[in-house]
């Protein structure tokens, strides 16, 4: 889950596992539902760690932890299988100021290595290693009539390393990145009683990503630093959502975002193919809904259903000169970047009643469609279609309980993308992969 923001909420879940959040108590499906991969890693993630226990506790000093370990294979079709494992986990110790103030410092980490697919915002490209590392500093006031509402205020900084499939070091990962920034939300909270109740959020949050490992293909045949930090950028992410949480029958949660994001070096290729002096920018938008049904009569079931849509608009555009000194066959597209995205997962998990087991399935398809992207021929060439990328995932989960916080789990996952783009020069756009998991998980 990928999946899906320092002291925001975020739908799209990176981790084998997480802490639930008061949001995923509010009708968001729950962690194991959330784990068919993704490849977009546009946002940064989400420490959500205030929970009611945390927030209603009389002790000075309070923890939040949590650590899942797996061992892997992944078996791609007509590529093989390869072992592995991973480890992620999330620490954060925390200090009451007083009764409506505290603090916390967050570490929030993974490590795998497995067959996996991330995307570069032009094509798909293959890793076989990954590993992520944030720290986050954060302070909540509480104010109002019993605490209802609270203001907090965050600072954080994340590093990320990839082994992509040739082999690289760690610290030699062409899209590894640094990320520092700041944060500060604000969330009105009501409750009727033991058995219902909701949370509005809103939030935003300036951060600088920096990729030390990438410089432009025009910086290295020149050397004069043309577009030489061309993936860096300044992020603004504003968020605003909404969640409503009963222990039966049916909830729901709604979250709505849209990040800006100023590149610091790129600049807009026109129809020509000639620089101009306009920087690229670019504005994502996000609106997810969430749903969970528990019936009264049966409350160890629950079905959940997500649906979300994405539209990303930007101002870069794409020059191809074909490889050839010709300027005849050149082809120029307009608003490369621009794309419309889909996505609806349905998911269902059962608690049995005589025995610690919980089985978990989801199901999820996404589809991409691009405004003005040309799908390519196998020869690079330009077919008459618009590109469009369908994605579909399946996984299935079996967890038991070997301690209250302790438990055990198998899972399969399974992955297929398919793209009109039939260009596998660089990006692999088509592929279908198989994930086996067996992994232990241990919450406090």
């Amino acid at each position: 889950m990928k999946t899906f923001t320092p002291c925001l909420f975020l739908s799209f879940i990176l981790l084998t596992s997480t802490f639930p959040s008061l949001l995923q108590a509010a009708g968001t499906p729950p962690p194991e539902a959330e784990e068919i991969p993704h490849t977009s890693e546009v946002l940064p993630f989400d420490p959500e760690v205030y929970t009611d226990d945390v927030e209603d506790g009389k002790d000075k000093w309070s923890f939040i932890g949590n650590l899942n370990t797996y061992s892997s294979v992944s078996d791609r079709k007509d590529g093989g299988a390869d072992s592995g494992g991973g480890i992620n986990g999330l620490l954060a110790p925390g200090y009451r100021i007083n009764e409506r103030t505290l603090a916390t410092l967050m570490y929030n980490g993974e490590y795998h290595k497995q067959l996996d697919f991330y995307s570069d915002n032009v094509g798909t490209r293959e890793r076989t290693e990954f590993q992520r590392h944030a720290f986050t500093s954060m302070v909540r006031f509480k104010f109002g009539d019993r605490g209802r509402y609270s203001i907090r205020p965050s600072l954080f900084h994340a590093i990320t390393y990839n082994k992509d499939a040739d082999g690289s070091d760690w610290s030699d990962g062409l899209y590894n990145y640094r990320e520092t920034g700041a944060g500060l939300d604000f969330e009105i909270n009501d409750q009727n009683g033991d058995e219902e109740k909701s949370v509005i959020k809103s939030g935003v949050q300036v951060y600088e990503r920096k990729y030390p490992n990438f410089v432009s293909l025009l910086d290295l045949a020149t050397g004069i630093g043309i577009e030489r930090d061309e993936r860096d950028y300044t992020g603004t992410l504003v968020r605003l959502g909404y969640a409503k949480n009963k222990r039966t029958g049916l909830t729901w949660s709604t979250d709505y975002f849209v990040l800006y994001k100023d590149y610091e070096d790129k600049k807009v290729v026109n129809f020509n193919g000639v620089l101009t002096n306009d920087g690229q920018q670019e504005y994502l938008q996000n609106l997810a809904l969430n749903f969970s049904y528990v019936p009264e009569l049966l409350a160890n079931l629950r079905i959940g259903l997500n649906i979300a849509g994405a539209r990303n608009r930007s101002n870069q555009n794409y020059y191809d000169g074909m490889g050839s000194l010709a300027l005849t066959d050149d082809v120029y597209i307009n608003h490369f970047y621009d794309y419309t995205s889909y996505r609806v997962s349905p998911s269902y998990a059962y608690s049995f009643e005589f025995i610690p087991l919980t089985v978990t399935a989801t199901y999820s398809v996404r589809k991409m469609e691009y405004d003005d992207r040309m799908a390519q021929y196998a020869d690079a060439s330009y077919k008459p279609d618009k590109q469009e990328e369908v994605q579909e995932g399946v996984s299935l989960r079996v967890g038991y309980d070997i301690l209250e916080k302790l438990n055990i789990y198998a899972q399969w996952q399974y992955l297929d993308t398919e793209s009109n783009n039939d260009n596998r020069t660089v990006y692999e756009y088509d592929h279908t992969v198989h994930h086996y998991h067996l992994g232990l998980t241990y919450n406090y």
